[in-house]
């Protein structure tokens, strides 16, 4: 695919430094060194733009489906206070308090649980 994206917006761009549909500057704003770039291609179908928010269980992305052509939420588990990563050299998720890994797996469950009854429902 070389159709190109705003990654604000996830409207195609025509390759400007200002983005019409949202007024975006590509690369104004740098995301905190914990959360996945935009522009990484997860699963080799979505292309992941900018966070839209975070919170204690995870991070939530603007995406676009290439398969779909649609935009889509991407939530990732990211538990606040367990998990780290440095997204300038690997894509990887570590757990830092070994401790916590079995509650962080039990988190896990849950968030996989709560996604399956989101697909339900949006079916």
């Amino acid at each position: 695919m070389n159709q190109s994206y705003c990654m604000k917006c996830m409207e195609p761009n025509s390759g400007t430094a200002v983005y019409p549909h949202c007024g975006y500057v590509a690369g104004e704003a740098l995301p905190a060194p914990h959360v996945l770039r935009p522009g990484t291609i997860l699963k080799e179908q979505y292309l992941l733009g900018e966070p839209l928010g975070q919170g204690g269980f995870g991070i939530t992305c603007i995406a676009q489906d290439r398969n779909l052509n649609a935009w889509v939420a991407i939530k990732e588990h990211f538990p606040a206070g367990y998990a780290m990563r440095n997204a300038e050299t690997s894509n990887q998720v570590t757990i830092t308090d070994e401790h916590m890994r079995d509650d962080v797996q039990k988190g896990k469950e849950r968030f996989l649980q709560e996604a399956q009854i989101l697909f339900r429902h949006s079916c």
